[in-house]
């Protein structure tokens, strides 16, 4: 039996116009009794109720009905892109693989230019610190009138602040490098660069747990919740019983 027959003068039309007319039909009965009182409402609600189910039934296999070939040309569509996308992403994988460990080895490289830089800047920064104290005392022992040598060691001085302004530009310009290790080139116009992927591991989860219920005032999250009423079912199936802490309440359904 279908739903055109169990709705009286229902309209032979889809399952959706069908559906609506169900709908309707059902919303005028439950705004007319507000509660089921009587044995006779009582049926009559039982006949809404077949009808309502019937209608979904109906609907569903309906929708099924149409969607399956499209479904079937989807899964053939996917299969044919499958064939060649899997074992062309697993060679890309490789290749990624190895541009990757050439990508380490480049950054440690440039760590390493970087490190050496930033130390011969450090040396040269002291260095015309030095020339410029020598340049000092040279100027204030021809002040006292004694016999000192200002042009040289101003001469010296300067050459050793201009060495130091080049070695720090060299270590700044060998640190921005070894900040930026990509590859260029190719056509997409994005250079390959490495992306930091985090891993989380749950070494006390007790500790976890009571923080993240702490910061929800005692609550537990819905997903976590979720994820551990799955695990009470797994283990009531494979145990039969429930594990501590949980409880089980029932209620009468339709």
């Amino acid at each position: 039996m279908d739903a055109a027959t169990l709705i009286p003068n229902a309209p032979k039309f889809n399952s959706i116009n069908i559906a609506q007319d169900e709908f309707e039909a059902l919303a005028k009965f439950l705004q007319d009794n507000p509660k089921i009182e009587s044995a006779g409402i009582a049926e009559k609600a039982k006949l809404r109720v077949d009808a309502a189910r019937v209608v979904l039934k109906d609907m569903e296999t309906e929708r099924t009905t149409r969607v399956r070939p499209l479904n079937e040309q989807v899964a053939t569509i996917n299969t044919e892109y499958k064939d060649i996308r899997e074992p062309l992403t697993k060679l890309l994988d490789q290749l990624l693989s190895r541009v990757n460990v050439f990508l380490d080895a480049e950054r440690e490289r440039r760590e390493a230019e970087a490190a050496e830089a930033r130390r011969k800047a450090e040396e040269a920064a002291e260095a015309a610190r030095q020339a410029e104290a020598l340049e000092q005392e040279a100027v204030a022992a021809a002040t006292d009138g004694e016999r000192a040598d200002v042009g040289t060691a101003t001469a010296e001085a300067d050459f050793a602040f201009k060495q130091a302004k080049r070695a720090e530009r060299d270590a700044s310009k060998a640190e921005r490098q070894a900040s930026r290790v990509n590859v260029g080139g190719g056509f997409s116009g994005r250079s390959l660069s490495q992306r930091t992927n985090e891993t989380l591991t749950i070494t006390d989860w007790k500790a976890a747990l009571t923080d993240i219920c702490a910061a929800r005032d005692g609550a537990l999250p819905e997903k976590i919740e979720a994820a551990l009423l799955t695990a009470v079912r797994d283990f009531r199936k494979a145990s039969g019983k429930l594990p501590s802490g949980v409880s089980s309440s029932k209620e009468k359904s339709l």
